[in-house]
């Protein structure tokens, strides 16, 4: 009977090591998930987007593309071009975190190009208005 006792303890502290430890795991997970500024990805979720409105409010036609990075040196080639008249608006939905920013690039006229970067590293608690007047002069591509 006692070498029974012996291996039940031993199992006991064993059942009681793992459950230790995947207690202080998630604890610690926890904790970290906590300090950082990232949040959950989920894309169903409304709160993990911003919403930033993007208004022509030149006196011309103008067209949006997406950009690649930030400072804009490359187009999304996959993504369409937005055309927009003057005193248009349209909404695009983007994924806020920490260090995020998407570029846009404006063309005025067949060469006429500036460029807007949208800062999304907060949650916005409304939408963003942003004029296309507010883009400024592109970076040029590194060779």
């Amino acid at each position: 009977m006692a070498v029974m006792g012996r291996k039940g303890n031993r199992l006991l502290l064993v059942l009681g090591a793992v459950v230790l430890a995947g207690v202080m795991a998630l604890g610690l997970g926890l904790t970290g998930s906590s300090n950082s500024d990232a949040h959950a990805t989920d894309p169903s979720d409304d709160g993990n987007f911003n919403t930033y409105a993007l208004v022509n409010d030149s006196k011309t036609r103008v067209i949006v593309y997406l950009c690649l990075d930030a400072p804009c040196t490359q187009i999304n080639t996959r993504s369409a071009w937005i055309p927009m008249a003057p005193g248009e608006s349209i909404n695009r939905n983007e994924y806020w975190n920490a260090g995020a920013s998407y570029g846009f690039k404006i063309a005025t006229s067949p060469r006429g190009r500036r460029c807007l970067t949208i800062n999304a590293d907060t949650k916005a608690p409304k939408t963003v208005t942003i004029p296309l007047s507010t883009a400024k002069a592109c970076p040029t591509a590194a060779p």
